[in-house]
């Protein structure tokens, strides 16, 4: 991210207590994901990620899918109300059915709805 000439190249966000412990201190996030609908220059493809909540922060979000190849950023801290742009690198980026496999498999998690589901 560059900000007033200023370019951040790693960000690490620092727990100071265990995620367990985030189950009743951290509300559910709303996250939504939106892969774009064309395939950039140099073969990868955009993802819109983004907090639907004034209030709630993602924790650790993680990007999967069934499409072969990568993310450019995975497991990241997503602010209230922020959209993050993510690219998915193909393996193979001369190939053509990596958008339609990405738009169809895409799965956004966080910390909020893996702490949610696994104390029911």
């Amino acid at each position: 991210t560059t900000t007033n000439n200023v370019v951040v190249v790693s960000q690490h966000l620092l727990s100071l207590t265990m995620p367990k412990n985030f189950l009743k201190a951290l509300p559910r996030a709303r996250v939504t994901a939106r892969v774009s609908n064309r395939t950039n220059a140099d073969g990868t493809i955009d993802i819109y990620v983004s907090t639907c909540s004034e209030k709630n922060l993602a924790l650790w979000v993680v990007l999967t899918s069934g499409a072969p190849g990568r993310f450019s950023d995975n497991a990241f801290f997503l602010p209230a109300t922020t959209t993050k742009t993510i690219q998915f690198v193909p393996f193979d980026r001369h190939q053509q059915h990596h958008l339609a496999m990405l738009q169809q498999t895409l799965r956004v998690e966080d910390l909020s709805a893996s702490l949610l589901y696994s104390s029911s």
